[in-house]
Parts: structure tokens; sequence; C-alpha cells
């Protein structure tokens, strides 16, 4: 909850808005999928280091998107090639849904990587913001 900026009791974040905001991003990802240390993270209310570890897992997830995406491409040029040397109905289907699954895959690959990171890194940076806030002075 954003209020006047220039106040000294100025509290930008509630615990209210956290949870409402982990809540909207988590919406889409399934609660199995977090691990035990995750769950107890956000029980604990310990949100910053939630998001620097989704930070961190997403950096790996980039590279695992990474050789998905070489892999895909490969084997639709690879079934193409077999069907531009011996043409028949295997090699064509293959080839046009390894092709579908490699722009399928980029994509939701990229809307993974790019919604975590940036959700993460300005959620962090709204902690730093209401830390600095609410510092003595």
């Amino acid at each position: 909850m954003i209020k006047n900026i220039n106040s000294n009791d100025t509290k930008l974040i509630t615990q209210e808005s956290i949870e409402e905001f982990f809540a909207d991003q988590l919406k889409k990802t399934s609660y199995y999928l977090l691990s035990y240390k995750d769950k107890q993270l956000l029980k604990n209310g310990e949100f910053r280091e939630f998001a620097q570890k989704l930070i961190s897992e997403t950096r790996h997830f980039l590279w695992f998107a990474a050789i998905g995406i070489i892999s895909f491409a490969y084997f639709t040029i690879v079934a193409f090639i077999g069907y531009g040397a011996d043409p028949n109905w295997f090699s064509l289907s293959f080839g046009l849904s390894v092709f579908l699954a490699f722009f399928l895959f980029t994509f939701y690959s990229a809307k993974y990587y790019f919604t975590f990171k940036s959700s993460m890194s300005l959620f962090i940076k709204l902690l730093d913001k209401q830390e600095k806030s609410n510092a003595p002075k």
C-alpha cells in the first residue's frame, strides 16, 4: 500500500499485499511444485529469501531451456532432412510436431523466465525501499 512517500511512517508493503502478490504470482504454478524449503520460507514470512531463491532458479531454468530449444531445433532439422531424402508421412508428421513443440517450448520458457525474474526483482526492490524508509534516521 503506497501512501505519502515523503512521510517517515510510510508503510509501502503490508503483510496482506505481500500475500496477495505471491498468491497472484503462484496462481498459475502448482503449489506441489514448490520444494519443502520454499513452502517453509513462505510460511515463515521470509519473502526476500524466497524471491532470491526463485531468481537463482530461473537462471538454472534458462540453461535447461536453451538446451531444450537447441534439441528441438536439431530434431526438427533432422526430421525435415529425412523427409526430403525419403518422403514419407512419419518424417513429415514428426518434423511438424517437433517444429510446433519447438515454438511452444520457446514461448513458454521465455514467458516463465521473464515473468518470474522481473516480478521477483521488482519485489526485492520494493522490500529494499521499505527497509530504507523504515530505517531510523
